[in-house]
């Protein structure tokens, strides 16, 4: 589990998945081939989702209309696994963790940006 401090270090900088993703990946320390890397991240996924200072959204069927997920934060982190790639080769979209993979083949996306007040206000009672 991350501290507030580390979650806002990482969310400060980002502006959807594929930044959190590499933003996090920096502030752990980890390399792309780490195979630690997919499964810390989720969980990180999962927490911030839970802490609520991220939503995450899905399109609908006809690619009309972006919604809010309104599953478990565990459900929506495994969309995500299910269609996480076995390995990396950035020259294949489809397997491109760190670019093209979260437009192509991430099936979702950040229904609402971070939840700047909500991190602020438990940055500010971790402090204390």
């Amino acid at each position: 589990m991350m501290n507030i401090s580390k979650k806002y270090e990482v969310l400060e900088q980002s502006y959807d998945l594929q930044t959190i993703f590499m933003e996090y990946k920096e502030k752990a320390n980890l390399d792309i081939n780490n195979e630690n890397l997919k499964e810390n991240f989720l969980d990180f996924l999962q927490e911030i989702i839970s802490d609520g200072y991220i939503k995450l959204g899905q399109w609908d069927d006809n690619f009309i209309e972006f919604k809010e997920l309104i599953i478990s934060p565990k459900e929506q982190v495994n969309l995500i696994r299910k269609k996480w790639p076995v390995y990396y080769n950035p020259h294949v979209p489809e397997l491109d963790i760190e670019g093209l993979w979260w437009e192509v083949e991430c099936p979702v996306g950040l229904a609402e940006y971070p939840n700047w007040e909500k991190i602020t206000k438990d940055l500010e009672c971790e402090i204390k």
